[in-house]
């Protein structure tokens, strides 16, 4: 499929800002860094540009599992994805398509298009697919709500403050949300990592 294919369009916005932008890998960098200090099987939501997944695969994990829902993006994937052998992937939605009865050490999502209804959703995915001890990121908060962890005894919740200046990041993610999705409300982005730890 043609770069210049206008399916491509919002993969190729992704991209260019990655590797143009360095703040924007720095943010995902410290993220990956949390998510992955347990190593062992770590899930990714949403493969985007394929930044996080290449970070991710710097760190010492046993298994690592992509969920991507978007026809071009998962083509991207399937590309990236070749000699890979820790790396499976799934063409499918985060709240249904991840197989029923599996665990994991670390799990991340950056998911732009999701509704802030999708907050107890996301809540009851991460608890169901945690281990004793699972840390879970996320980087673009629209659908998180921290008061269901905090208030949940069986998770430890974290605001851990990145050493490096975020608000260009921010100013970024607005403009790519309101290229990608014109009509959609513009959300607001942490300026913090948000750290969630199963202790259940």
């Amino acid at each position: 499929m043609s770069n210049t294919n206008p399916e491509n369009i919002g993969y190729n916005i992704v991209k260019l800002v990655h590797n143009k932008v360095k703040i924007v890998n720095s943010l995902h960098k410290e993220c990956c860094k949390v998510i992955c200090q347990n190593g062992g099987d770590i899930l990714e939501i949403g493969f985007g540009a394929g930044v996080t997944a290449d970070l991710i695969q710097q760190h010492k994990i046993e298994s690592h599992t992509i969920v991507e829902i978007d026809n071009v993006f998962y083509g991207k994937l399937v590309e990236w994805v070749k000699n890979k052998p820790n790396v499976s992937t799934i063409k499918g939605n985060w709240l249904r398509d991840i197989p029923e009865n599996k665990k994991y050490d670390g799990i991340f999502i950056d998911v732009w298009d999701e509704g802030k209804e999708l907050t107890k959703d996301l809540y009851r995915v991460i608890k169901k697919h945690s281990k004793n001890g699972t840390i879970f990121v996320s980087v673009t908060m629209p659908i998180f709500d921290k008061e269901l962890f905090i208030n949940d005894k069986d998770f430890i919740y974290e605001e851990i403050e990145p050493t490096i200046k975020l608000k260009w990041y921010h100013l970024l993610s607005h403009i790519i949300r309101f290229i990608q999705k014109p009509h959609n409300q513009i959300l607001a982005f942490s300026n913090k990592i948000r750290k969630v730890t199963y202790k259940g």
